[in-house]
């Protein structure tokens, strides 16, 4: 799978971070004024064109949709004419020309995806944090947006994999239980991430998966927890075990 390169990462980290602020459209205009911002870099159209097909083809690769398509031709209020050519050329619209219906419909993919952490992995980027033990009125809210220089390997994941592990264990969190469908209603059924038991960054090496052996579904509260310990990953078990040993605490303070 083709890396991306670091205007692309500059880019895809931009967009990442409109995602995570819940704004879903960003114009070409803003983006060159950020990447100028940034590496100081005066990007061609071409160059950004460029880009925003790369970050789209390489999302498509890693079961993400197209987070390209939040960045707009401020003329006509949607992608240019080669996001749409680039999606069909990926398979995910039935034609390449510019359509509202096709747009909406990855637009709404976008916003409804809860996987996001996947490439803010690849990208090395912290979009969630940690609470501090002080309030904002202890002190003044720290300064952000220094551009920091990213380097990572990126490990491809497979959509097949994915499907086929939902569909030997079901879409519920194997860890706590959680079923997206049965707390949020049917829009949001089937929802879940997959982990993979063994992480790929630790074998580091294309190799083959089974889907029901090597991967599990599981909500993305377990995900981040798994993916919170300083010098790994935690189990399965040791997650299983944080809660039933919180629900035992619970109960003894309880009685």
């Amino acid at each position: 799978m083709k890396k991306l390169n670091k205007l692309q990462k500059d880019i895809a980290g931009i967009l990442l971070k409109c995602i995570i602020d819940e704004k879903y459209t960003i114009s070409y205009k803003e983006i060159k004024v950020k990447i100028k911002r940034i590496s100081n870099y005066e990007i061609t159209d071409r160059e950004l064109w460029d880009s925003l097909g790369a970050i789209s083809t390489f999302c498509d690769k890693i079961s993400l949709p197209p987070i390209s398509v939040i960045a707009i031709n401020e003329k006509i209020g949607c992608p240019g004419e080669g996001f749409f050519k680039n999606c069909h050329k990926l398979g995910l619209c039935d034609s390449d020309i510019i359509s509202n219906s096709v747009y909406n419909k990855l637009l709404s993919d976008t916003k409804n995806c809860t996987e996001w952490y996947k490439l803010e992995e690849y990208l090395q980027l912290d979009i969630t944090g940690d609470l501090e033990d002080y309030t904002l009125n202890d002190r003044e809210p720290d300064s952000e947006g220094k551009p920091l220089p990213i380097s990572t390997n990126v490990y491809e994941r497979s959509a097949y994999n994915r499907r086929e592990c939902i569909k030997a264990k079901g879409t519920s969190c194997l860890i706590c239980g959680f079923n997206f469908g049965e707390i949020y209603g049917a829009a949001m059924a089937n929802k879940i991430h997959v982990h993979h038991i063994i992480p790929l960054s630790e074998i580091g090496d294309e190799h083959k998966v089974d889907p029901v052996k090597d991967l599990i579904p599981v909500c993305p509260n377990c995900h981040y927890v798994i993916h919170s310990k300083k010098d790994g990953v935690y189990t399965i078990e040791e997650v299983k075990n944080m809660i039933a040993d919180n629900k035992r605490r619970s109960k003894n303070e309880n009685t």
